[in-house]
């Protein structure tokens, strides 16, 4: 995740890292990512949860649901 993030340039604190399992969560939490757990995976809503994801998902569409609320936050400049 480090290296992707240095690699791509990527500002942390705007770049989510979705995940189903503990792991993910401990990832993005250690590089400064937004942390999306996803319910519908092999873990648990708890172990999410407890490894400190921001949010966790309970369908594919409601990911795609928080992206789009974050774009529309971010204006007409985010769309292009």
């Amino acid at each position: 995740v480090r290296f992707l993030v240095r690699e791509e340039r990527l500002e942390p604190a705007n770049t989510a890292l979705v995940g189903d399992r503990k792991h993910d969560m401990l990832a993005a939490r250690e590089n400064g990512l937004i942390a999306i757990g996803v319910a519908y995976g092999f873990g648990t809503e708890a172990e999410l949860a407890s490894a400190g994801a921001w949010t966790v998902a309970r369908s594919p569409t409601a990911v795609l649901s928080l992206f789009e609320r974050a774009r529309l936050e971010q204006g007409p400049a985010a769309a292009s």
